[in-house]
């Protein structure tokens, strides 16, 4: 009888080592975890997994705008796209302290106050004139004072990187010249899905702004310059990476190498 209880205690004693074994191991697992996650080696890649997490997130967003607003055919439809769109970003947290109702408000009004194109982009080679850059453009065509001009090229495509822009101008390609004779032209290149009164326009692959030129001369050399094709005036809406959407006033884009 005494042998048995000796047996059961022994076995009662191993039964408690091994849990204490365990529960050891469990806390020094995740005391090993913790101290890896606060290691400086492995912040660098949760970040980086963070960041392409993020990254596929806009782009998943981003395309789907692309998707429905490729379907779009009336002023309506792009309007839903893009509230929907904006909610979408603001709930992902890609219009920082930007919040979408007040963006929606922004578009939602240009189509009052004159706006009647409906937009969406992603494109290389295109660049955005904001503000001050297209006061000091349209003052230049009117004065040849040099003060005029100086302060055109300090502001030409000052505000290109803004998230919401409220009449900019945009252009599609770049023009190479020496003297008066073009040696290059590149460009842009992407998709864009414009949306009128009268019908709709999709641009694939290459494709130039024909509104007008904006000539960008050289310091060092006069003879050399850079022109840029704007393609859409009264740009409302908004640009993230090269992704945009919104409302235009004016616009003119084409496939070919634009006019001098």
């Amino acid at each position: 009888m005494k042998q048995k209880y000796l047996v059961i205690g022994i076995c009662i004693c191993a039964v408690v080592l091994l849990v204490l074994g365990s529960l050891s191991n469990v806390v020094g697992y995740q005391n090993v975890k913790s101290t890896v996650n606060d290691s400086p080696f492995f912040q660098p890649s949760t970040q980086k997994a963070k960041m392409e997490t993020q990254e596929n997130e806009l782009d998943s967003i981003l395309e789907d705008i692309k998707e429905k607003i490729s379907n779009a055919n009336t002023k309506e439809d792009c309007k839903r796209v893009f509230k929907e769109s904006l909610i979408k970003l603001e709930k992902h947290g890609f219009l920082g302290d930007v919040r979408a109702d007040d963006v929606y408000t922004i578009i939602n009004n240009s189509y009052a106050s004159g706006n009647s194109f409906s937009v969406y982009g992603e494109s290389s080679q295109t660049l955005f004139l904001e503000h001050a850059g297209v006061y000091f453009y349209e003052l230049s065509k009117k004065s040849k004072d040099p003060f005029v001009e100086f302060l055109y090229h300090i502001f030409l495509f000052w505000n290109r990187d803004h998230l919401v822009h409220t009449g900019s101008y945009i252009t599609f390609g770049k023009l190479y010249y020496c003297e008066l004779f073009m040696y290059d032209a590149d460009p842009a290149e992407g998709y864009i899905k414009i949306v009128s009164p009268n019908g709709e326009t999709e641009f694939y692959n290459s494709f130039f702004g024909q509104l007008e030129r904006i000539h960008e001369g050289s310091l060092m050399d006069p003879d050399i310059s850079n022109v840029y094709c704007i393609g859409i005036k009264g740009f409302i809406g908004i640009l993230i990476d090269n992704y945009y959407f919104g409302t235009v006033k004016e616009v003119d884009i084409g496939i070919d190498v634009p006019n001098q």
